[in-house]
């Protein structure tokens, strides 16, 4: 017989009480971790826009080398920068190759700047968590 058939109406509800105030206590959780996410961002917003921005011209330098449209050339050059690297449009030329190499460190950057934001964040909110109990 399953344990939730055995118990009483009362200690269903009890049951259903205690979980609902876990996941209320794990979205307040989250809440405070992404209140420290957006202020952490917006401490290196100018570093995160710079970077955003060298993407940006790297996809126009690669719309006049590669001779690809400039919806292609982002794509290409925001693909490459966030590491994904789907295949589907590659450089041909030298310069555009080279630039694909910038465009992928710029991407490696980019995303230890993501990770750091992020685990500053989840270590703020544990000392605010602990600090309120």
């Amino acid at each position: 017989m399953k344990l939730e058939m055995m118990l009483t109406l009362d200690q269903n509800l009890f049951i259903l009480v205690y979980k609902l105030t876990y996941w209320k206590l794990y979205i307040m959780v989250f809440g405070i971790f992404l209140r420290f996410v957006v202020s952490y961002i917006w401490i290196v917003r100018h570093v995160i826009f710079s970077l955003l921005t060298l993407v940006v011209l790297g996809g126009i330098l690669l719309s006049i080398y590669e001779d690809y449209t400039i919806g292609d050339s982002l794509y290409l050059s925001f693909i490459t920068a966030f590491t994904i690297g789907y295949g589907d449009i590659t450089p041909h030329t030298l310069i555009g190759k080279i630039l694909s190499i910038f465009l992928g460190l710029i991407g490696i950057i980019f995303t230890g700047l993501v990770v750091a934001v992020s685990t500053r964040a989840l270590a703020s909110t544990i000392e605010y968590t602990k600090e309120r109990r």
